[in-house]
């Protein structure tokens, strides 16, 4: 039983990987989804911090979700899903024990902000501008059993190029990593 519990664990991490790679790929290839409609972004995050909250109850930390409801904005569910439930992730990742993190959504001209800050080491000043690059990992984050592929924030950011905004991540002065995606026009802009 202990080999069958390995190998559903490494092909879970293979469906992770694979499911990246694709959604990179298709980022990459510039065209929005066909599947492009109107959706309610204060609905998918909520129920995004809904399924991350087990993950952060294993972890031993705190989600503090601040959502504002009603915002809704033009895209694609499920890429705008990978690529908030990456940096949601990423968060619980690098934030110790008994720390929280803080996801706010908040309606901006002319779509949405949302911000996901953790409580953990930040990331040193020069990797700032790569952490969003394919591949790109922070050297000094984790021991190499446990990194990524480098794949997660490069979805996010694509992700958030066909969404009409853009993410950017600061060493917040409280301590801990804020990455905050602007996402383009609500249907009302568009």
């Amino acid at each position: 039983t202990k080999e069958l519990e390995r190998v559903i664990v490494e092909t879970e991490k293979l469906d992770q990987l694979i499911g990246q790679v694709l959604a990179l790929a298709r980022v990459d290839h510039g065209a929005p989804a066909p599947s492009h409609r109107t959706l309610d972004l204060s609905a998918l995050v909520g129920s995004l911090v809904e399924e991350a909250a087990m993950e952060a109850d294993a972890a031993e930390a705190a989600l503090t979700p601040r959502i504002a409801p009603g915002i809704s904005i033009e895209g694609d569910p499920s890429l705008l899903a990978a690529a908030i439930e990456n940096v949601i992730r990423n968060a619980l990742r690098y934030t110790p024990v008994g720390a929280a993190v803080d996801v706010t959504l908040e309606p901006a001209a002319p779509g949405a902000t949302l911000s996901v800050r953790d409580r953990g080491p930040g990331v040193p000043e020069g990797e700032l501008p790569h952490i969003f690059e394919p591949f790109h990992q922070v050297a000094s984050a984790r021991s190499p059993e446990e990194r990524g592929y480098g794949l997660g924030l490069a979805v996010t950011a694509g992700a958030a190029r066909l969404h009409g905004g853009s993410v950017t991540a600061r060493n917040h002065p409280e301590g801990g990593l804020e990455v905050t995606l602007t996402l383009g026009r609500s249907p009302a802009a568009a």
